[in-house]
């Protein structure tokens, strides 16, 4: 099916790069999907686009191909690229005639009013003492919403400002969900991309690791060719246009799911009690960004069935990844499983999965039905299931997007999301009618 191309770019062009880019990772990093390496560069160029930042950390284990992807659009126009940061390195309060002949006065003045950071190893950052993290997170707190200023020296001091707009393309390990806490205390910026492999996939990748030779550093060369050729194919619009309504409740109903289940509780440091429920993240500013990564996504050359299930792929990422999969778990079940048949997919944590469906009964997405003193089973709430089922259904008809006369668009057709693309099979029903049926007669029983 073909997509849309609003930028005034020949949509065939872009197809056929962006399937040789596809082929070519496949053959080189031995994957069967690509959505790793299409989504960096569709976050790229989302970034280049007029409207909300994003701010996007590729989530996953050593070795896991986060380094050699963000490698695509390193030295790409308006990328700064940087492996530490504190205060002073995002903007000097040094005075101009003391600092160095290559100084810069701080990552901020470098970008000037747009740019896009590329951090490679985040979780150096993360790993910063929390009075460090804390200073890092509440700065980009700010340079996200577009201003940025530090306060210096005694009795008032200066203060050194910066405005504009910068984009984050970033990359972590999972440690990156032990400090959810400390990002939602600042508000909440990331979107989180998390690659999947399984046993057979990383047994291949050995395999293709202990081959190595001169060839790969060719087809790597190769590949960012690729990838800068794929960032050539549009111009630049002054305004996006409207979403069709399908695509925005789409996408509305992503973003109210995810902000609920990754919004955590205060618990006691040693009972690990819920003491406090502080009210769940709006959802208004994850939208923007899904909003933006479908253009992003669209720009690239996917098709609108592509874009939509990359950007729903992308949200579901956005939460703590056993959240995730205790979601889905709940989706799929016919009836209210016991715990111990919800933490099968946490590998058996018992303890972990109660503390997590702790968490979503507190906003709202989980419901508990204690069996007895030592028992619990658990179900989505109605809100939940109905916010789930709308974006794991297929959209079947879409309205025409206005564009100005200038801007260009192909027919548009019917929107399918394939449910194995989103999560592992074992997670997601093979039919979603058979589990809305399902979940229908347990809602009757």
């Amino acid at each position: 099916m073909k997509g849309f191309h609003p930028w005034n770019v020949s949509e065939e062009a872009t197809r056929t790069h962006l399937e040789l880019f596809r082929k070519r990772y496949a053959s080189l990093y031995q994957v069967k999907d690509t959505f790793l390496p299409e989504t960096v560069v569709a976050a790229y160029l989302a970034n280049m686009l007029p409207g909300e930042p994003i701010w996007m950390i590729v989530v996953g284990p050593a070795s896991s191909g986060k380094t050699a992807t963000l490698d695509l659009i390193r030295g790409l126009d308006s990328i700064h690229e940087v492996s530490a940061l504190t205060e002073a390195a995002l903007l000097s309060g040094t005075p101009t005639k003391e600092r160095g002949a290559e100084a810069t006065g701080g990552l901020l003045c470098q970008i000037g009013s747009f740019g896009i950071i590329l951090c490679k190893d985040f979780t150096t950052i993360l790993s910063s003492n929390r009075d460090s993290l804390l200073a890092i997170v509440a700065a980009f707190r700010e340079i996200h919403d577009g201003h940025y200023s530090r306060t210096l020296g005694v009795e008032g001091g200066r203060t050194f400002s910066w405005s504009g707009k910068v984009g984050f393309i970033g990359a972590a390990t999972e440690v990156i969900d032990s400090k959810q806490d400390t990002r939602q205390q600042m508000g909440e910026r990331f979107i989180m991309l998390r690659p999947e492999s399984d046993i057979e996939n990383s047994y291949q990748i050995a395999k293709r690791a202990l081959r190595s030779n001169a060839s790969d550093a060719e087809g790597i060369e190769e590949l960012k060719k690729l990838t800068e050729t794929l960032t050539r194919f549009f111009k630049m619009p002054d305004s996006l246009p409207d979403l069709p309504q399908e695509v925005a409740d789409h996408l509305a109903s992503l973003a109210l799911i995810i902000t609920r289940a990754r919004s955590t509780t205060e618990r006691h440091n040693i009972s690990r009690e819920i003491e406090n429920v502080p009210q769940a993240e709006e959802p208004a500013r994850l939208s923007k960004q899904l909003r933006m990564m479908f253009f992003g996504y669209l720009t690239i050359g996917c098709t609108d069935e592509e874009a939509l299930e990359r950007v729903t792929k992308l949200a579901l990422d956005s939460m703590p990844l056993s959240r995730k999969r205790l979601l889905l778990k709940l989706y799929e079940s016919n009836g209210t499983p016991l715990t111990r048949d919800l933490a099968e997919v946490l590998g058996g944590a018992s303890k972990t999965a109660i503390r997590h469906l702790e968490d979503l009964v507190a906003y709202g997405l989980v419901r508990r039905i204690d069996i007895d003193s030592n028992r619990a089973s658990w179900s989505l709430t109605d809100m939940a299931r109905e916010h789930l089922e709308a974006v794991l259904a297929p959209i079947t008809s879409l309205e025409a997007i206005p564009f100005s006369d200038d801007q260009q668009m192909e027919s548009r057709t019917a929107i399918q999301i394939t449910p194995s693309s989103i999560n592992p099979p074992k997670l997601i029903p093979e039919s979603r009618s058979e589990c809305r049926e399902k979940s229908r007669r347990a809602r009757a029983g």
